[in-house]
């Protein structure tokens, strides 16, 4: 998606509540998203990474927007089907992240990812090496416990916009120059050991 496309709006209805994208299901699948808006309305979750095959969001400039009350889904069943979200410039703002299957990462190295929350119900890591991670709304379980939080050189901003959330898993570092900054009204509580 790309400047030029200015602001596509996904909107799956009709019979069968459908998503508004898979991506990675019958093939390795890759959504590139570098200027414009593009938003998602799906009624079921979309997902990234299905079955036995991977799938890879890039957001490298513009927005990918999806507030609506469906999930989306890093990795959905099956082994090795594996999503990725990559946020390296520009906005990810996404309600609700769930991670399904084991494998799958968010990168966040540069830009925002704004999210309600993030669940997990398999082995997940995140990797934070520059960039914002922006709260949407108050959350007692913004990132559950057992997710793998790595913070790298460029460290890691996480803007409170006068919400308050907990963290429940850890923060770790193998780069010395990594760091924290909490900025805006809002508390941040970090719940496991840092």
């Amino acid at each position: 998606h790309t400047v030029a496309q200015g602001e596509t709006v996904l909107a799956a209805t009709g019979a069968g509540a459908p998503r508004a994208i898979v991506v990675g299901s019958s093939e390795t699948g890759t959504l590139v998203v570098t200027g414009g808006k593009l938003e998602l309305r799906g009624v079921q979750p979309d997902v990234v990474g299905n079955s036995t095959l991977p799938g890879t969001v890039l957001v490298d400039g513009g927005t990918l927007f999806k507030t609506n009350a469906s999930e989306f889904f890093l990795g959905l069943g099956g082994t090795g089907g594996w999503g990725a979200l990559v946020v390296s410039n520009g906005t990810a703002t996404l309600r609700s992240i769930t991670n399904a299957t084991s494998g799958s990462t968010i990168t966040l190295a540069g830009g925002t990812l704004e999210m309600g929350r993030f669940r997990r119900s398999a082995t997940f890591t995140n990797y934070f090496n520059g960039g914002t991670l922006k709260a949407m709304t108050n959350e007692s379980s913004w990132i559950q416990s057992g997710t793998v939080n790595l913070v790298g050189g460029s460290g890691l901003t996480v803007d409170m916009v006068g919400y308050d959330v907990v963290l429940l898993s850890s923060l770790s570092s193998n780069a010395p120059a990594a760091g924290l900054v909490k900025k805006g009204a809002g508390i941040l509580t970090l719940q496991a050991p840092n």
